[in-house]
């Protein structure tokens, strides 16, 4: 399978371990960014993975977030996507395939896997131009 994974700068650890599961159960995977840890707009990010999926380029998406919430929403936009909020505690490969497989069953769902964070409260305000522009 085909998967396109892609992230917001709180997400590019994560992002890297995921990309290491999915290798190592044999699926091919296409990085859409963020590549490093300078803050970036999850729309950005969103748009392209929801993209390929929805053209065919990749059989399902990965979309990795601080709250899933922003990026979910972006990927929600794009025609033809179902984003599927998903919190993971675990890494192991068995998780990341019961979620794979969990996606086939809802055709073209682009997966939202969640970074917990406590800091939630603080730092809203740089996100309203982020909203801004996601405002399609």
């Amino acid at each position: 399978m085909k998967v396109a994974i892609g992230c917001d700068h709180g997400g590019l650890n994560l992002k890297a371990s995921v990309k290491e599961v999915l290798s190592a159960l044999g699926h091919e995977v296409e990085d859409f960014g963020c590549h490093t840890a300078e803050s970036c707009d999850y729309p950005d990010i969103a748009v392209p993975v929801a993209n390929a999926v929805v053209s065919g380029k990749a059989d399902r998406g990965i979309l990795i977030c601080g709250t899933g919430i922003g990026i979910g929403i972006a990927a929600n936009k794009i025609a033809g996507i179902r984003a599927l909020f998903v919190m993971i505690h675990s890494l192991h490969t068995h998780v990341v395939n019961i979620i794979m497989q969990i996606s086939l069953q809802w055709g073209n769902a682009l997966l939202v896997l969640v970074l917990l964070k406590i800091s939630l409260l603080f730092g809203w305000q740089r996100n309203l131009k982020v909203v801004a522009t996601n405002a399609v």
